[in-house]
This record gives C-alpha cells, sequence and structure tokens, in this order.
C-alpha cells in the first residue's frame, strides 16, 4: 500500500529564531542598562518592547522568504520519503528517504498560523524537522487527508506490528519544561516582593516585560501538551 501527498514546505527557521531571540535578548540588556544608567527606565521599557512590535510588520515578508519549495510526500510500509522542488517548477531540489525502521520517535505540533510541524527522531541521535504550510488545526488534520493522518496512519500499522515509533512531546511540553517556567515565575514573584519592600513597585516596568515573556512559554506548553496527549489517544484507539 502506497500513499502519496503534495504540500508546500518552509526552510526550518529554527537557527534564525535562535540568533534572532539571542540579539533581541541582547538588546534588551542594552536597553535596560541604558534605562537604569540614566535613571529613564520607562524609556527602556517602551525601546524594549518595541523590539518584540517590530518583527510583527515584517512579519508577511519573513513569511514568503521561508515558504520557497513544495513537497511531495511518499509513504509506503517501508519508508517515508520526502521529495523537494523549487515553487512552480518540476526541477527536483533534494529526496530524502526514512526507512521506518530507522525512526526512534516523532513529534507533531500545530502552530497559530496552522502550520504543521514534524520532527523525526532517529535512531542514530540525528533528527530532522519538516514545517509544512497544510493549512490545519490538529482537528482537520485528524480528519482530513493531510500530512499527519497519512504519516500516522502508517506509524500506528508499524506499531501494532511490532516496530515502535512513539510520538515525544516538546521539552516545554515535559517535566524539565514545567520546572523551567515555574522557575521563571518564581524568579519575577521574587522580584515583586523586593520591589514591594523597597517600594518601587510603580517602577517595575521590567516585571511586566519579564510576564510578557513567560506568558507565550506557557501557552506553548499548553498546546504541545495537549496535541501530545491527544496523540497518545490516537495510538490507543
Amino acid at each position: 500500500m502506497t500513499r502519496k501527498y503534495e504540500t508546500t514546505l518552509y526552510h526550518d527557521p529554527t537557527k534564525t529564531i535562535l540568533i534572532g531571540l539571542f540579539l533581541m535578548l541582547l538588546m534588551i540588556a542594552v536597553f535596560v542598562y541604558l534605562g537604569r544608567l540614566y535613571n529613564l527606565p520607562l524609556l527602556g521599557f517602551l525601546l524594549s518592547i518595541a523590539i518584540f512590535v517590530v518583527p510583527i510588520f515584517f512579519a508577511g515578508a519573513i513569511k514568503r522568504k521561508f515558504l520557497e519549495k513544495t513537497a511531495i510526500l511518499d509513504f509506503d510500509y517501508s519508508a517515508f520519503s520526502v521529495t523537494l522542488l523549487p515553487l512552480n517548477s518540476d526541477t527536483i531540489i533534494s529526496y530524502d528517504v526514512f526507512p521506518w525502521q530507522d525512526m526512534e520517535a516523532y513529534r507533531f505540533y500545530f502552530d497559530t498560523k496552522n502550520n504543521t510541524c514534524l520532527t523525526l527522531y532517529l535512531k542514530d541521535k540525528r533528527k530532522k524537522t519538516f514545517i509544512f504550510n497544510d493549512k490545519k488545526t490538529f482537528e482537520e488534520a485528524v480528519k482530513e487527508n493531510s500530512v499527519f493522518r497519512n504519516f500516522h496512519f502508517f506509524v500506528k500499522q508499524l506499531n501494532q506490528s511490532g516496530i515502535k515509533i512513539l510520538p515525544r512531546p516538546s521539552l516545554l511540553a515535559t517535566s524539565t519544561g514545567k520546572i523551567i517556567i515555574s522557575f521563571e515565575i518564581g524568579l519575577i514573584i521574587i522580584a515583586f516582593i523586593v520591589h514591594l519592600i523597597n517600594h518601587t513597585i510603580s517602577n517595575s516596568y521590567y516585571l511586566i516585560l519579564g510576564i510578557a515573556l513567560v506568558i507565550p512559554q506557557t501557552l506553548n506548553r499548553v498546546q504541545n501538551k495537549s496535541v501530545y496527549e491527544k496523540l497518545i489517544k490516537l495510538d490507543q484507539e
């Protein structure tokens, strides 16, 4: 039995995101320092917020830059393969084959733009991430023809035959992720208490910034954990 599915693929932005995040945090640290140095904490806070807001205006251009390939996915009981082509072209850029027996685990994540993110964890400790512009929520992907439905169909069949390829949660969805977020929240609470003791709560703009950084992580953990639990439930049906 074979299946074929065509969609579009984003470049894996992990490295770009990490570099961008490092630069953003560095700029925030500079603005916080300058705000404290010149006794202008509000200005430092506003400039730090601007760092998060400005990229929103360039989101469309950034998205177009990373959406560069057509992806043709082939599934059978021996392997999962990905053929990449330029948009509007039949010239093959790359062809990767991932035998099921070489896979140890996988992870699916559906972001707020309904992109389907698939990470393959291979037995040789390598991992491969694909971000498909599949335009489906998790619920839609389960019911309709999709990257997820085709991939999960074969994984479930193989698991029943004895080849175990298990779903894996993201770091934030694990106990370690819970500890990290709890530690960050604890630091914010301690900082808030210190401000109260020193009677400087009216100038604690950076506490708001800290909360703004923790909220996305918390929401990401909730969504990742929800998808992981749904995957486990689907495997048991």
